[in-house]
C-alpha cells in the first residue's frame, strides 16, 4: 500500500525490487483506498519515448487506476459469482479489498481467484477419487459350488463411469450388475458411487424393476437426459439357474452355449437410464445349465483402437472368451486384457472399460 503523495520514481523502485509484485494499492493520508497502480501499466508508461523524463518525478495521483472494491470479509464464492464474466478474460484484473469504511485491506486479482478455484477443485477431485475407490471396486470375484462371477474395471482417468457390483440378496439369489455412465471423469465417477450406494441400501424384496426405475429417476432428475447410464441388471437363482436379465440400453451381454454366442433380444425395448423420466423395464429370462457362460462388457472394451485406428471389436472379445471358456474366470480375464494390451500396441486407453463374466457350474 502506498499513499498518493508518492512519486512515480518511488513506485517504480518498489516494483523493481520484486518481480512477483504486480499491483500496489493506493490510499489517501487516512488509509482509505483510492485505486491501484498496475506494474505493467506503469512500465509501459515510463518506457515510451521520453516517458522517464515526463513521469518519473510526478506524483502517482496522476496515474492511479480506479478499480472495483470488494469487502474483505465477503464470502469468496459470492465474489466469484459476481465477477464470473471477468474471470473468463485472459487479462489479469485487479480489485481492492476494503472494510466497511473503505479502509485499505489488500489487493486481489482475477488470476488469484482462478488459482483459488483450481486449488479447491484439485482438492475436491482427490477427495472424490478417494470416495470412488472406497465404494466402487476395481475387481469383484465370487465362487460357490454352483456359480463363479468375475468383474473388473479400468478407468481411462483417475475416476470414471464403468463399474460392476455383486450382492447376495437371498439364500440362493445373487444380484449382479455392470454399468457404464456416459462420458468420463468426475461426473461419471460420482454417479457410479451414487448408484453403487443405492444398490447397497436397496430392499431387493421390492424387485429389480423398481430399483431400475429409482436409478432412472435419480439420474434424469439431476441431468434431464444430458448424462445417462447403460447397464445390465441380473438376478440369478444359483440353485436352479433361473436368471432374469434387464438390459437397459447396453446390448453387450451374451450367453456362450454349445459353441455359440447368443444375445438377448429384449434390450431393444429398454432405453438407457436417465434419457426419459418414466420407464417400464422389459425383462429377459433364461435358465442357465452346467457350463453356460454369460459375458458382458462396456463399449470401451471392444472400441479400444490400435495405432492404425482399428477397433478391437466385439468379435475378438467373444472369440477369445469362447476359446478359453473352460478356463478359470480370472485366467480368461487376464488373457482378454493381455490380448487387448497387445492390440493397442502402446496406444493410450481412450475410454473406461469393464468386463463381467458369469459361469454356471
Amino acid at each position: 500500500m502506498k499513499t498518493c503523495e508518492n512519486t512515480v520514481n518511488n513506485i517504480a523502485a518498489i516494483f523493481n525490487s520484486s518481480n512477483n509484485l504486480q499491483a500496489l494499492g493506493v490510499t489517501d493520508s487516512s488509509g482509505r483506498a483510492i485505486g491501484i497502480i498496475v506494474r505493467s501499466d506503469l512500465f509501459a508508461l515510463i518506457g515510451q519515448k521520453f516517458g522517464r523524463e515526463i513521469y518519473m518525478n510526478r506524483q502517482i495521483s496522476e496515474i492511479i487506476k480506479s478499480v472495483d472494491m470488494i469487502y474483505y470479509k465477503r464470502n469468496t464464492f459470492s465474489v466469484i459469482d459476481d465477477i464470473s464474466e471477468t474471470l473468463k478474460s485472459a487479462e489479469n484484473n485487479f480489485f481492492l479489498l476494503v472494510d466497511a469504511e473503505n479502509n485499505f485491506k489488500g489487493v486481489i486479482s482475477s488470476f488469484d481467484l482462478v488459482l483459488f478455484l483450481s486449488d479447491m477443485m484439485t482438492r475436491e477431485l482427490k477427495a472424490a477419487q478417494r470416495v470412488h475407490s472406497a465404494i466402487v471396486k476395481d475387481e469383484i470375484n465370487i465362487s460357490t459350488d454352483k456359480i463363479s462371477v468375475s468383474g473388473s474395471a479400468e478407468m481411462a482417468g483417475k475416476t470414471g463411469g464403468d463399474f460392476q457390483y455383486i450382492r447376495r440378496i437371498g439364500e440362493n439369489r445373487l444380484f449382479i450388475s455392470l454399468c457404464d455412465v456416459s462420458g468420463k471423469g468426475l461426473n461419471a465417477g460420482l454417479i457410479s458411487v451414487a448408484v453403487s450406494s443405492m444398490y447397497a441400501a436397496y430392499d431387493f424384496s421390492k424387485g429389480i424393476s423398481t430399483l431400475i426405475q429409482k436409478i432412472n429417476s435419480y439420474i434424469y432428475g439431476l441431468f434431464e437426459g444430458e448424462i445417462f447410464l447403460t447397464g445390465v441388471f441380473i438376478e440369478i437363482d444359483e440353485s436352479t439357474g433361473e436368471t432374469a436379465i434387464y438390459d437397459m440400453g447396453h446390448s453387450m451381454i451374451y450367453m456362450l452355449r454349445d459353441g455359440k454366442a447368443r444375445s438377448f433380444g429384449n434390450h431393444k425395448e429398454n432405453f438407457p437410464l436417465g434419457i426419459q423420466n418414466d420407464i417400464k423395464p422389459v425383462i429377459s429370462e433364461t435358465v442357465l445349465g452346467s457350463g453356460d457362460f454369460l459375458i458382458s462388457y462396456s463399449d470401451g472394451f471392444p472400441e479400444q483402437c490400435n495405432n492404425g485406428n482399428e477397433m478391437f471389436t466385439e468379435q475378438r472379445v467373444l472369440s477369445i472368451a469362447m476359446k478359453y471358456r473352460n478356463n478359470e474366470l480370472k485366467q480368461i480375464k487376464d488373457i482378454l486384457y493381455e490380448e487387448l494390451k497387445t492390440w493397442r500396441f502402446g496406444q493410450a486407453q481412450s475410454d473406461d472399460m469393464s468386463l463381467l463374466m458369469i459361469k454356471y457350474k
